[in-house]
Parts: structure tokens; sequence; C-alpha cells
């Protein structure tokens, strides 16, 4: 069976080529609550296409659901470091709220969804606090919880740093990441620095076991950058504010259709 086609395509919610939208609209009567997804790809490539074979079990349980591009950090003529593909983010939920009647969504029912690099800046947007009383839930596909490398060398380990990495922060070398302006930067966008009373449910799925931490020097970026740690330094910082995150790993793997369970209940229910 092919892919639902979106019922609208390419909508612009901002000024960059980058700021495109699809929208598909769930069957069913009244407003209907959305799932907004971010792409993945390394804030450098990838495309809001990538969600399309997700869609069809949402559309089916009455959610409707949009994927969004945002702006690069490099390898596009409007590239632009952090914080510009976590504002996109910001700037995009804003958008579909402000329009939402358009497609007969429900403007105080929505999710963030993302892969990777989408979920990264999906949990930031998510958790800035202006967005706490539409935002009903997270779901992150190996995402990261946090984008400072003092963290997640001490708490993962690894050596070599993504080759997003210094593009993402505006800098050269790795080294550069110690200069204060750098490292304020560093901590405005990484998303464990928001976490608090009213931060909304979320879903951290990793495919990583969590059995072989301290990851050793030599680990391929990659891994490391998707490893389960991250879903677990969530958990914990939601749990010190009584609030709710759910990991799973590949030593506790998801049951089938969780994820699709979990957007449910947190957006069905009005």
């Amino acid at each position: 069976m092919s892919d639902p086609l979106p019922t609208v395509s390419d909508i612009a919610y901002g000024p960059s080529p980058r700021h495109r939208v699809d929208i598909w609209c769930a069957p069913g009567d009244g407003p209907r609550p959305l799932a907004v997804y971010f792409h993945g790809g390394g804030f450098v490539h990838g495309d809001k296409s990538a969600y399309a074979p997700r869609v069809a079990p949402l559309l089916a349980s009455g959610i409707s659901v949009a994927s969004a591009n945002y702006r690069f950090v490099a390898n596009a003529p409007d590239a632009a470091p952090f914080p510009a593909p976590q504002l996109d983010g910001v700037r995009a939920l804003q958008y579909l709220r402000a329009h939402s009647a358009e497609w007969g969504v429900d403007p105080d029912r929505l999710a963030v969804v993302g892969g990777s690099a989408g979920a990264n800046l999906g949990i930031w947007a998510a958790l800035q606090p202006e967005q706490h009383p539409w935002v009903r839930c997270i779901v992150s596909y190996a995402g990261q919880s946090t984008n400072d490398p003092h963290v997640i060398q001490a708490e993962i380990g690894g050596g070599r740093p993504h080759p997003s990495m210094c593009p993402a922060f505006g800098i050269a070398r790795i080294e550069e990441a110690e200069i204060p302006p750098v490292r304020a930067l560093i901590e405005s966008v990484s998303s464990l620095n928001y976490v608090g009373p009213t931060a909304p449910p979320a879903l951290m799925i990793a495919t990583s076991p969590m059995s072989d931490l301290p990851l050793p020097a030599d680990v391929d970026p990659g891994y490391l950058i998707h490893h389960a740690m991250f879903g677990e330094l969530l958990r914990r910082a939601y749990a010190a504010h009584g609030r709710s995150c759910t990991t799973y790993h590949a030593e506790a793997p998801m049951p089938a259709g969780a994820d699709i369970r979990f957007l449910a209940e947190h957006l069905l229910s009005h």
C-alpha cells in the first residue's frame, strides 16, 4: 500500500525556502489533534517526506499530521548555526497553531515528534515554557536531549565530535566550544536546561543498549549521538520535577505500536 499523500503540501511558515510544511488531515468530527514531525539528518540534510510512511496509523486514529523542514547549519544557501533550527521548530508550531482552523486542527492538542536532529530541535521547541499549555506530548526517535559536549562526554563517553557539531555552533574547531559566548549558546540550546514542572509527557526511543557505557574514544560519532543515554538523561530531569518520561532501548525495546498508542493517549483526550 502506498503512503497517503498530504492534504496540502509545501505551505510556507516563514521566509526561508526551508520553511515548508506538509499536512495530512485526519477524518473525524470536530477539530482534530495534530502530530508535528521534524525530520533527521544531522542538521545538514533530510526532508519532511521522511515521515510519510508513518502517517497512515495516525490518520486512522483520528490524528492529523504535519511534517516540517527547517534550516540546516551547513549545505544550504541560507544555512545558519544554532539556534536557527530550534527557532524554526518554534516558528512552525506557532504557525500551525495560528492557522489551525484552515485544516480543522485543534490548536490546544499538538504533539511534537522527531527523529535524530529533528527530535533534538523538537524537544527543545516543545520545552519552551510558552508551548506547555498546548503541546500535549513529545516523541523522540533517537534524539538528543542535550547538545553540551561536556555532558555528552561525562555521561556517554566517546572522543570524536559529530561532524555537524562545529557548524552547528558556528565554530571551526571543537576547542572553540570553550569560548564563553559559544558555551552560552550551547547551554541555551540544550533541552535538559528547560525541563520544569509543566514539561509535557515524553517518550524517548533508541535502539542502542544502555550497558555499553562509557563508550570508547574511537566510537563512531553517529552511534554516540543516537545513544539511549540521551533518553535516560531526559528521564532523570523529568523525574526531578515529577514529570513522566518513558524510555525504550535495545535492552528494553518498545512494544509494537507503543508510540502510536502514546500519541493517541495524550492527543485524543480533551
